[in-house]
C-alpha cells in the first residue's frame, strides 16, 4: 500500500481551544465510515476524517490502496475525471488528485469561513465546472482549476441538507422543503419553485435518477416522478427504513441504505415494496453499484455483494473504523467505547502518532435491536467497564491490548431485576454502578458493586447504601468519590466495590442545581444547572473532610453558558463539551475569580471528553479522536477581551475604508460587514487579536470578491465582552 499525504495542510479557522493556548498534536482519524463512490475498480470512502481508496478488483477481498487524512469528517464526495471532491464537515471543500493508482494527493482547498455548527458543508454535487455545497447556505464553488477552487456565490439561510444535479435542474433538499433551481447559468441558480414536505419531518438526502427524485427524511423514503409538470407527483411513500442513507440502482430495482440495506421492487409500474433486505451488519450509511457489484458502507466497514443472481449475495468485507461514543484515558492508553458495546484500545504514549492496539466487537445478536445507542466507559487498571441502557454492563480485560476479551456481561441484577440508566465510577477494586433496578411492578434506585479480584474474576452484588449519599451522579478523582446532590451540594466519600462506604465531608454554596463536576489536582469545578449552565464554581478539596468554596464565574448569560455534558480540567483550565459539538472554557488559574469564555463550535463536533497528563482527548462519532496539549503549563488568564472606539474612515468611502478600534485585552474577536437588511457581506476577521489599536482594511467587496453596491453598510466588531457597531456609506 502506498499512502501520500498532502504537501501542505489546508488553512483553517482558529478554534476556541487554539486561541486559548491549546494545540492539536495528534489524531486517531478512523471513526464511523460514511460516504462512498465507485470509479472503475476503486471505491472511495470516508472513514471518519480520512479518505480511503479501496481496490475492488477482487470483490471477495477488498484492499486498501491509499489514504489521506483531512481536517474533519468526510461529509460527502464526488469523483470526477480522476479527482475526488470532498465536502469536509465544518472545514471546507478538499480536491484530491486520484489519477495515479495507490496515490491520493490534496491539490486544492476552498475553506468554509462561515462560523457556527449549522453552516458546515455536508453534501456536494457537481455540474460542469461548478460544485454546489450545502450547509445552512447553498454555496457555489468554481472548480475549473482544481488547484485553485474559489467561492463564487451563495444562497443564504435556506437550511440546505443535500443537493442533486439533473441536467439543467438543481434539486436542493432543505429542512422542510425541496427547492428546484434552473442552472442554465451554472453559477447563478434561479429558483423555479419550492415544494413543501408537508407531513415529513425534513429532507435529509436527495438523489435524482431516470426521471425520479428519491428523498430520505430519516426513516421514510419519498419518490417523486419528475416527468411532465414542474411540480413533481408523489407516488410512493415508504417507511420503516431506520435512517437516511443513499440510494443505488440496478436495472429496474432500487437499493436503499438506512437501518439496513433493502431492495425495492416495482409492482404495476406504480407502487413499490421491500422484497429483500440485509440487516446483519446494522445501519448502512451509503450504497453504490457498478455493473453487478454492489458496495455498502456499514458501521464498521464496507460490504460487497454480487447482483449476478436473482438475490444479492454477500461476497466480501473490508474492515474500517468504528464510530465511538465515549473515551477514557489511563496509563498511555485511550479506551474507546464503540457503538453497540464494542471497544477499541489505542496507544497514545506518543500522542503525535496514536496507533490501534486491539479491539473487541459486540457479537450479541441483539446489538442492533435498539438502533444506534450511545455507550459509556470507565477504566480500572487493565479492565474497562462498558455500560449503557441498551448493552447493560460489560467488563473487558485489556491486559493483552492486542486481544481484549469480554470477561463479564450482565443486563440484570443478581436477583433478576433489569438494570436501567447505569452510571459508573472506578474505585480501587472495581466499580460502583448507580442505577435503577426495575422489577415486575416498580423501579428503585440502587448501587451495584462490580468487584475485580486479583485473578480478574468479576462479582456483581447489590450494596447496602447510606441514605445521606445520593445514588445517581457519582464521580471520582482517583483518590476519593463524590456525589452530586441538587440541594445538598457536593458530597465527598470513600467506597469500595465490596461494600465499604464512608462519608467524609460536603460543601454547598447556595447551589440551586448541580449537574456535573470535574477535578484537577486539589480542585473541583462544579457546574450548575443543565443547559445552559449558569455558573462554574471552584472548590478546594485538598482536605476531603472540609472542602471549601473558593470562587465562581457568577451567573452567565446564555451566550456565555458553559457546556457541561462532559467536563474536564488541566492546569486550571476547565473544558466543557456538549453533545451538539460546542466547547467552552473557564480560566480558573486564579481560583477565587474564574473567568468563562463564550463557547464556540469546535471542528469535528466532539461529544466526548477525557483529560489526562495535560492533554485533552476530544472524541467524535464521525471524526475520530483529536489530541490537544496546552502550550504552557500555566495559561495566562483569559479575561474577556473588550472592543471599543469603533470607527470607519473615510466615511463615505469610494470604496476602500479602514476600520479602526481598540482591544482592551488580547483575545478572540470577529469583524464583519453587513448590508442594511442584516445580511452578511464580508467577514474581515475571525480569530485572535492582540491588545491595543487595530486597523483593518476593507476594499468594498463581498466574500466572493464582488464589488459591494452603493449604499449604507453596518460594520460590527465583537469580542467576548462587548459588541460595537458603526455605519459606513459606500459611494461609487
Amino acid at each position: 500500500m502506498l499512502t501520500l499525504a498532502a504537501a501542505a495542510a489546508p488553512p483553517a479557522m482558529a478554534t476556541l481551544l487554539e486561541r486559548a493556548g491549546w494545540e492539536e498534536i495528534g489524531r486517531y482519524a478512523p471513526a464511523a465510515p460514511s460516504e462512498l463512490e465507485i470509479a472503475g475498480n476503486v471505491a472511495y470512502m470516508g472513514n471518519g476524517s480520512r479518505l480511503e481508496a479501496i481496490d475492488l478488483s477482487d470483490p471477495a477481498q477488498p484492499r486498501l490502496l491509499a489514504q489521506l487524512d483531512l481536517p474533519s469528517a468526510v461529509g460527502d464526495l464526488v469523483v470526477r475525471d480522476g479527482y475526488v471532491y470532498v465536502a469536509v464537515r465544518n472545514s471546507g471543500l478538499a480536491i484530491v488528485d486520484a489519477r495515479r493508482a495507490g496515490r491520493l494527493k490534496l491539490v486544492g482547498w476552498a475553506p468554509n469561513n462561515i462560523p457556527g455548527w449549522l453552516e458546515k458543508w455536508i453534501r456536494i454535487d457537481i455540474a460542469g465546472d461548478t460544485a454546489y455545497c450545502t450547509g445552512t447556505d447553498l454555496t457555489m464553488i468554481d472548480i475549473s482549476d482544481p488547484a485553485r477552487p474559489r467561492v463564487v456565490g451563495r444562497i443564504e439561510r435556506i437550511s440546505a441538507h443535500d443537493v442533486a444535479v439533473a441536467g439543467d435542474r438543481l434539486y436542493v433538499a432543505c429542512i422542510d422543503a425541496v427547492h428546484i433551481y434552473d442552472i442554465s447559468v451554472l453559477q447563478e441558480p434561479a429558483l423555479l419553485t419550492r415544494i413543501d414536505m408537508y407531513n415529513f419531518s425534513m429532507a435529509w438526502r436527495i438523489q435524482v435518477h431516470d426521471g425520479r427524485a428519491y428523498l430520505m427524511d430519516g426513516g421514510c423514503l419519498v419518490i417523486w416522478s419528475l416527468d411532465g409538470p414542474l411540480i413533481p407527483e408523489t407516488y410512493l411513500v415508504g417507511g420503516g427504513l431506520g435512517g437516511a442513507g443513499g440510494v443505488a440502482f440496478h436495472g429496474a430495482t432500487t437499493y436503499v441504505a438506512g437501518g439496513g440495506l433493502v431492495r425495492i421492487g416495482i409492482f404495476n409500474d406504480w407502487w413499490e415494496w421491500y422484497d429483500w433486505g440485509d440487516y446483519s451488519s446494522g445501519p448502512t450509511s451509503d450504497v453504490a453499484i457498478t455493473g453487478d457489484l454492489m458496495v455498502a458502507v456499514v458501521d464498521n466497514g464496507l460490504v460487497t455483494y454480487s447482483l449476478a443472481g436473482s438475490e444479492p449475495q454477500r461476497v466480501g468485507f473490508y474492515a474500517a473504523g468504528t464510530g465511538f461514543d465515549d473515551v477514557a484515558v489511563a496509563d498511555g492508553r485511550a479506551w474507546l467505547a464503540t457503538s453497540y458495546g464494542g471497544l477499541r484500545i489505542v496507544d497514545v504514549t506518543n500522542p503525535r502518532h496514536p496507533r490501534l492496539l486491539g479491539e473487541l466487537a459486540n457479537t450479541d445478536e441483539r446489538r442492533f435491536a435498539s438502533g444506534l445507542r450511545p455507550g459509556n466507559i470507565s477504566v480500572c487498571g487493565q479492565h474497562a467497564l462498558l455500560y449503557s441502557q441498551y448493552v447493560g454492563l460489560r467488563v473487558v480485560d485489556g491486559t493483552d491490548a492486542a486481544a481484549p476479551r469480554l470477561v463479564f456481561s450482565a443486563r440484570k441484577s443478581p436477583d433478576g431485576r433489569s438494570i436501567e440508566i447505569p452510571e459508573a465510577i472506578a474505585v480501587a477494586d472495581g466499580w460502583l454502578v448507580g442505577c435503577k433496578l426495575r422489577g415486575p411492578s416498580s423501579a428503585v434506585s440502587a448501587v451495584l458493586g462490580l468487584r475485580l479480584d486479583a485473578a480478574g474474576s468479576v462479582t456483581l452484588t447489590e450494596l447496602a447504601w447510606p441514605a445521606d449519599i445520593p445514588i445517581l451522579h457519582m464521580r471520582s478523582d482517583g483518590r476519593h468519590c463524590y456525589a452530586i446532590d441538587p440541594t445538598a451540594g457536593l458530597i465527598v466519600f470513600d467506597a469500595s466495590a465490596a461494600g465499604f462506604v464512608r462519608r467524609l465531608g460536603s460543601v454547598n454554596h447556595d447551589w440551586t442545581q448541580v449537574t456535573n463536576v470535574a477535578f484537577d489536582h486539589d480542585f473541583a469545578y462544579v457546574a450548575q444547572r443543565e443547559w445552559p449552565t449558569r455558573a462554574i464554581d471552584v472548590v478546594d478539596v485538598a482536605d476531603p473532610a472540609a472542602p471549601r468554596w473558593l470562587g465562581t464565574t457568577g451567573p452567565l448569560d446564555p451566550l456565555q453558558a458553559m457546556p457541561s455534558e462532559h467536563l474536564g480540567a488541566s492546569d486550571g483550565i476547565v473544558l466543557g463539551v456538549s453533545e451538539l459539538g460546542y466547547v467552552g472554557l473557564v480560566d480558573a488559574t486564579r481560583p477565587e475569580t474564574p473567568v468563562a469564555i463564550a463557547p464556540s463550535f469546535e471542528p469535528g463536533a466532539p461529544w466526548s471528553l477525557a483529560v489526562a497528563d495535560g492533554m485533552a482527548f476530544l472524541g467524535s462519532y464521525t471524526d475520530g479522536l483529536r489530541i490537544l496539549r496546552i502550550r504552557h503549563a500555566a495559561a495566562a488568564p483569559l479575561a474577556p477581551a473588550q472592543v471599543a472606539g469603533l470607527s470607519v474612515a473615510p466615511n463615505p468611502c469610494n470604496p476602500r475604508a479602514t476600520i479602526t478600534f481598540t482591544m482592551a485585552d488580547a483575545g478572540p474577536a470577529t469583524v464583519r460587514v453587513f448590508d442594511a437588511r442584516g445580511r452578511l457581506v464580508r467577514s474581515l476577521h475571525d480569530g485572535w487579536l492582540d491588545s491595543g489599536r487595530q486597523d483593518l482594511p476593507w476594499s468594498g467587496d463581498d466574500d466572493a470578491g464582488r464589488p459591494a453596491a452603493s449604499g449604507v453598510y453596518l460594520v460590527q466588531a465583537k469580542a467576548e465582552g462587548r459588541t460595537e457597531t458603526a455605519r459606513v456609506t459606500v459611494v461609487r
